[in-house]
């Protein structure tokens, strides 16, 4: 189901679902694929799509950021990671 807000302050990853991702106000400087991953800013009107398995952080925002998320429908129960993965979960991703 969709929602709006942000994205968590830590390095998570989905193992089950892709997420899209549609910012709807202000912006935010963001990191994928980890800790040594690069960081990019996402403002309005900018789409991403994360696929499973592929960390991601808000590091900073502004300017009331806000994003609208989704999941696909056929999903099940999208789960929210932040070590690494089991055996089950990979097979997922």
């Amino acid at each position: 189901s969709p929602w709006a807000w942000g994205i968590f302050p830590y390095h998570h990853y989905h193992s089950t679902a892709w997420e899209l991702l549609l910012c709807v106000q202000g912006s935010a400087n963001i990191q994928l694929g980890g800790e040594e991953g690069p960081q990019l800013v996402v403002k309005t009107g900018d789409i991403l799509l994360v696929p499973p398995g592929f960390a991601h952080k808000q590091l900073s925002a502004s300017g009331g950021f806000t994003l609208l998320g989704s999941y696909p429908p056929n999903s099940g129960r999208v789960d929210t990671l932040t070590g690494p993965p089991t055996n089950q979960e990979r097979k997922n991703i």
